[in-house]
């Protein structure tokens, strides 16, 4: 019992430590900091490595050369490395409405910068970076809450929290339902990510040529609470942070 409390309060404060260092480097360094990281992740994760070279396939077929395959298979575990460094510098690339759209490019039915509107669902993907995608519809949409898996490791699960607001806004994805419809009534947005398996319960859709299940959640929520549903994306723009 003392020694995992122990053990518990090293990872604590192991993570404090590293989030502090991090928070410390100057935001230009987030690419050089996830093209070492996704790197050497690649290399030593084979599991996933396997995963996404088959997912490629799936995608891409005989378009991609195997050359290319490899370029966009690197860039994949790049990418994901980048996804938690920008969530730590958040608070400084994207504090503002203005810092939002320089930074950011919006696809989909957004309302205009500075015009909210109420209550809805905005389904999106990981495209880009989820997190950051949360962080910018704030500006764009009003109050939000977000439909999440809780990180296993508590530590990083307070932090993780933390970046997206705090405990209050967010929803833990299981039961999430009656959540969802609690905060729609409150006069939240609620972000959702709709490119998830659903299991054997979902309805199976063509995708790539195979039949995925897919989430039906999105639209029962929004005839349940007949609120508005936006379809959307953030993207980055290019540059170095």
């Amino acid at each position: 019992m003392a020694l995992s409390h122990w053990h518990g309060r090293l990872r604590s404060v192991c993570a404090a430590l590293l989030l502090t260092t991090l928070r410390a480097l100057p935001p230009n360094s987030i690419g050089h900091l996830a093209w070492l990281a996704g790197t050497v992740w690649h290399a030593l994760d084979k599991r996933h490595r396997v995963r996404v070279r088959e997912n490629l396939r799936v995608a891409f077929g005989p378009a991609a050369d195997p050359v290319s395959r490899r370029r966009l298979e690197r860039a994949v575990f790049r990418n994901m490395a980048r996804v938690p460094l920008e969530a730590i510098w958040f608070e400084r690339l994207l504090a503002t409405p203005a810092q939002v759209e320089r930074r950011c490019t919006f696809h989909g039915p957004w309302p205009a910068a500075g015009d909210p509107v109420p209550a809805g669902i905005l389904v999106s993907g990981h495209l880009g970076n989820w997190e950051a995608l949360i962080h910018a519809a704030r500006h764009r949409l009003g109050p939000l809450r977000t439909v999440v898996r809780p990180v296993p490791q508590p530590e990083f699960d307070r932090i993780a929290n933390a970046l997206r607001g705090g405990p209050a806004y967010v929803i833990p994805k299981r039961g999430a339902y009656r959540g969802v419809l609690r905060s729609l009534r409150a006069g939240y947005w609620v972000a959702m990510a709709g490119d998830q398996g659903a299991g054997p319960k979902g309805p199976y859709v063509p995708f790539f040529g195979l039949a995925a299940s897919t989430q039906r959640s999105p639209a029962r929520l929004v005839l349940r609470a007949g609120v508005p549903l936006i379809l959307a994306v953030a993207l980055r723009r290019a540059g170095p942070a």
